[in-house]
């Protein structure tokens, strides 16, 4: 293989790892606000509990949101994998067959 035939591969291998962290979401505002409320109740701050009470339901509306958004970035990572290998072996199908037989190896 050339220098230049290898490129695409290449930077087909950067893409894929590119797109498998893509994936990974941090919490959203919502959630950040809750974490943060969360932490001053159990620290003892009373409007901090009542705050954490409001933002509870915010931040799981806003954490269901983000797993469908993931489901949807997974389902769509898992077909483009699957045609990446059938594209690759038609690939490594479309050259000369050798194989050993009889005495030595032959191509057919």
């Amino acid at each position: 293989m050339t220098r230049f035939t290898r490129l695409p591969f290449r930077s087909i291998a950067v893409l894929a790892a590119l797109s498998v962290t893509a994936c990974a979401t941090g919490p959203g505002p919502y959630q950040i606000q809750a974490n943060q409320a969360n932490y001053a109740c159990q620290m003892g701050d009373p409007n901090a509990c009542y705050a954490a009470q409001g933002l509870a339901p915010l931040a799981q509306a806003e954490y269901a949101q983000q797993q469908q958004q993931n489901n949807a970035v997974v389902g769509t990572a898992v077909a483009a994998g699957a045609l990446g290998i059938i594209a690759g072996a038609a690939i490594a199908n479309s050259g000369p067959r050798y194989g050993y037989y009889g005495r030595g190896w032959r191509r057919w």
